[in-house]
């Protein structure tokens, strides 16, 4: 992004009279820059961008005054939680490396350096077709099913663009944690499949899945789905 690198932070967009709830009260907030990142993220049409999350994370949380992984990382918690079906899987994706790297770094908040890392995995995120497959489905009032569940994971590793274990993953396990009060008991077990799948395929240090991995994934997946019919 343009200026990253000086300390610049463009405007995030055109600002929109609020249509998503920031999830707090600005004053009295436990953050004044995360309170201030965030109302000024509510005032975005949805569906908010990845990187409209990142930059509000960067303006929330670069201050670096110790909260990054206490107060500052709950109320972006909160706020993507409450406005789960208006963030993309890119923006719920931004909220997860966010939440992976304060968890690392424990309660004295992330250091500079790993701040620097974490922005720079957060810009790395952009999957227009996990994008695309999961949001068809965070449109839906629920329950989710098995079948969909699977189709919409199928969709959208596709592509083969060489994500199935790394950038798609983490945006299925982030969608999935906002949504899961949405699935059905087979698309919990759909998702758990191609999460455990993907995971193991991960340590072997491939970024992707291979054709016969897919093959394997997707009976596994269609198993899956007959488990609504059970219930």
């Amino acid at each position: 992004l343009p200026g990253m690198s000086s300390g610049y932070v463009p405007p995030l967009a055109p600002q929109h009279p609020a249509a998503i709830d920031p999830g707090f009260n600005v004053q009295g907030a436990p953050d004044v820059s995360a309170a201030n990142a965030l109302n000024e993220l509510s005032r975005l049409p949805p569906p908010i961008s990845g990187e409209a999350m990142m930059l509000a994370i960067k303006r929330g949380v670069g201050d670096l005054d110790g909260k990054s992984t206490t107060s500052e990382l709950q109320m972006f918690k909160d706020f993507a939680k409450k406005n789960a079906d208006k963030l993309s899987p890119e923006a719920h994706t931004c909220v997860g490396i966010y939440e992976k790297y304060a968890q690392a770094a424990g309660s004295g908040g992330i250091p500079q350096a790993e701040f620097g890392k974490m922005l720079g995995e957060m810009k790395n995120v952009r999957d227009a077709s996990m994008y695309h497959a999961l949001g068809a489905l965070s449109s839906q009032q629920g329950p989710i099913t098995g079948a969909q569940m699977g189709d919409a994971l199928i969709r959208g590793l596709s592509d083969h663009d060489g994500k199935a274990t790394t950038t798609e993953l983490d945006q299925v396990k982030q969608w999935a944690k906002d949504n899961e009060s949405k699935l059905s008991p087979a698309a919990k077990m759909a998702v758990r499949i191609y999460v455990d799948f993907a995971s193991k395929a991960g340590q072997s240090g491939a970024p992707g899945l291979t054709s016969a991995e897919m093959g394997t994934l997707r009976r596994r997946l269609q198993g899956a789905a007959l488990a609504d019919d059970l219930q």
